[in-house]
């Protein structure tokens, strides 16, 4: 399991969300993408590219401090997604949520599941209610737009791809890892084994 939130990009003053990659690693076009949508996102993400410049991983403590409060509750945390699981009968595949991401969500037959708290500033009502302390967590955190669980079947892979735009960070907090075999998250090409309790903060327009 991930848990993962979107956080303000701090060096923009934009936020437009318009630039998910118009091929993936295969070649392949997102079939559900128009011709006006898949030009106007590649516009704006090379805009993005010409004012911001960070690496692809960042350093947690300076972008994004308030990420030891998350580390110092990760098992209070873990506590509540395992009382989710119990309190619900199914979760949405993330290519339910949003199948603009079909072509990485239902590539190999394996689940990713996802539990959406909070939505790009809107908070998930009927979500939030199974998760009080995650909401109590985050809600004095005024630069955390986004707030999703994720949860990766055993044996998912995620194919290369690019992320929405450059107006976000992305930190996802690791709260469930195999003991056995790799478990990395590759940004640029540069792997990241995940830790239990431990949470990286990365631009994933990379």
């Amino acid at each position: 399991m991930l848990f993962s939130y979107y956080a303000r990009h701090r060096k923009l003053l934009i936020n437009i969300y318009f630039c998910i990659r118009n091929l993936d690693e295969m070649g392949q076009y997102q079939k559900n993408r128009n011709i006006f949508f898949i030009k106007f996102r590649d516009w704006n993400l090379k805009l993005y590219n010409k004012f911001v410049s960070n690496p692809p991983y960042l350093d947690s403590d300076k972008v994004f401090p308030e990420n030891k409060i998350l580390e110092e509750n990760w098992m209070v945390i873990k506590d509540e997604i395992n009382s989710i699981l119990e309190k619900t009968n199914s979760l949405p595949k993330f290519h339910d949520v949003d199948d603009g991401q079909e072509f990485i969500s239902n590539n190999d037959g394996i689940a990713w599941n996802m539990f959406l708290v909070k939505t790009y500033g809107f908070w998930n009502k009927h979500n939030t209610k199974l998760c009080p302390n995650i909401v109590k967590l985050f809600k004095p955190l005024k630069n955390v737009t986004s707030i999703s669980i994720s949860f990766l079947s055993p044996g998912k892979h995620i194919p290369p791809h690019n992320g929405p735009y450059k107006g976000i960070l992305r930190y996802q907090l690791a709260i469930s890892v195999p003991k056995d075999g790799n478990c990395q998250l590759f940004v640029d090409n540069k792997p990241y084994s995940w830790i239990e309790g431990k949470g990286v903060t990365f631009d994933d327009t990379y």
